[in-house]
Order: C-alpha cells, then sequence, then structure tokens
C-alpha cells in the first residue's frame, strides 16, 4: 500500500474528477480539493480528458434534452462546434428553450441524461 497521497482520476456518471488520495493518518496531510481543470499535468495527453474545457450551464430549471424532434440528429462527445451553434434544448413548460455554445471547441463531456430534470445553473455540457 502506498505511504504518500496519490493522485488519481475518478469517473462518476461520465464526468471526470482529478483526485488526491492519502492512506493512513491523513490528520496533517488533508488539502483543499482542486477543480479538474486546476491541477498541473503531469504528463502530455493526446487527447483531452472528459469534463475538461468551458461548462455550458442550464439557463433555467426544465427537462434536459439533446433533439427537439425525433428526426434530428444529437451531438455527442467528440463533436465540434462553434460559437452559436445549438447544442440541446432544455424544456419548460412545454417550451423548448435552445442552449446555444458559448465556446467554439470539441465537446468533452455531456453531464446529463436526455429527459432529466435540471436546475439553473447546473453544467450540461462541457467544451475545450
Amino acid at each position: 500500500m502506498p505511504t504518500t497521497p496519490q493522485v488519481m482520476t475518478v469517473d462518476v456518471n461520465g464526468q471526470a474528477y482529478r483526485v488526491t488520495v492519502a492512506f493512513g493518518d491523513t490528520a496533517n496531510t488533508a488539502t483543499p480539493a482542486a477543480p479538474p481543470t486546476a491541477a498541473p499535468a503531469t504528463a502530455p495527453q493526446p487527447a483531452p480528458a472528459a469534463g475538461a474545457g468551458n461548462e455550458v450551464l442550464s439557463p433555467l430549471e426544465g427537462k434536459f434534452f439533446l433533439v427537439k424532434g425525433t428526426s434530428d440528429t444529437p451531438l455527442k462527445v467528440g463533436d465540434s462546434v462553434k460559437e452559436g451553434d445549438v447544442l440541446c434544448y432544455v424544456e419548460a413548460m412545454k417550451t423548448y428553450n435552445a442552449v446555444r455554445s458559448e465556446f467554439n471547441g470539441t465537446i468533452t463531456a455531456i453531464c446529463v441524461n436526455p429527459g432529466d430534470a435540471v436546475s439553473e445553473d447546473d453544467v450540461l455540457m462541457t467544451i475545450q
């Protein structure tokens, strides 16, 4: 068993989190948690880590949908988007509200499942 704290990446429902795990007595080794993008990279990575990048937040409370109709093609992780592109929809009071990208980049994570209830400012996607 290691005696020094170890840095690990943990996947929770498709969202990657970088955590430090300490073994044994941790009374004097506690460190504040850092956001996933604030941790320095120890080695070059060929592809962006899942969940890294700019967060796309829900503009209001409602239900999350990737598409408005069944004939539309949903976006997926790895798709490129431009500023102003429609990413998804939040349905509230029988109205589909389009959520547009504020960034150019590639979708690195979709943090909500279609049909899930979301609150205002919940993270829907990340774009890098």
